[in-house]
């Protein structure tokens, strides 16, 4: 049982490793992709239909972010799922070795907190961004004006 579960460690951390990378990719790739919008959006200020159509754009990659994001997120519900599964059994079946394995349940059960907090965060800058972006693209267009909004303040 100790080495199957030695095993199925390796495993877990293998699949939180792997789910921690396509994580590092996401937050990577939100600040180059908002740099690249932000800087096409300025070529173009004057011309509200191409805008409009970066901002198009920049909503399709939100929505694609997104679905990584609930992927990454699936995967690690059903790990931890896993987990506590299996920390159950070894603590209710083989209650005398689960005592040499309780520091990995915790090395494990903190990767994935960690991973889960991160992914939070990048759903809420994703979000974020867009909002402020589109209030960009909204203000260069001449729909809002900010600039009686910031002064009332």
């Amino acid at each position: 049982m100790k080495s199957e579960f030695k095993e199925e460690r390796g495993m877990y951390f293998d699949s939180i490793d792997k789910n921690i990378a396509l994580t590092v990719k996401q937050v990577i790739s939100i600040p180059l992709t908002f740099a690249a919008i932000i800087f096409a959006s300025y070529k173009v200020k004057d011309q509200p239909a191409l805008l409009i159509l970066i901002l198009s754009a920049y909503f399709l990659y939100i929505i694609i972010a997104f679905l990584i994001l609930n992927m990454t997120a699936y995967n690690i519900k059903c790990l931890r799922k896993d987990v506590k599964q299996e920390k159950e059994i070894i603590h209710n079946l083989y209650s005398i070795i689960y005592d040499d394995f309780k520091n990995d349940f915790k090395k494990i059960k903190l990767k994935i907190s960690n991973l889960r907090v991160i992914i939070s965060f990048i759903y809420f800058i994703l979000v974020g961004l867009l909002g402020l972006f589109t209030i960009f693209i909204l203000y260069q267009i001449d729909i809002i004006d900010l600039s009686k909004k910031l002064s009332k303040h």
